[in-house]
């Protein structure tokens, strides 16, 4: 790369681009973004800076998302 001239470098410059924008784009499309479950599973997530109270909200919403899951106490 060091000997390539300056329009080799723009052109593959412009093609990396091109395919990260394509794959950012293809990733938005196809992820689940909007999933409220893995929303809340970042309670898991020791360096998140969420509250003690976000924190049991969030497990409270995973637990009703799998009753199969976790057992209820009695």
């Amino acid at each position: 790369m060091k000997a390539w001239d300056p329009q080799e470098k723009r052109s593959f410059r412009t093609g990396a681009q091109a395919f990260y924008m394509a794959t950012a784009k293809h990733l938005i499309k196809q992820l689940p973004l909007d999933n409220k479950l893995l929303l809340h599973l970042r309670f898991l997530d020791p360096s998140s800076h969420l509250t003690m109270e976000e924190r049991v909200q969030s497990l409270k919403y995973v637990a009703a998302c799998v009753p199969h899951i976790v057992k209820r106490s009695r």
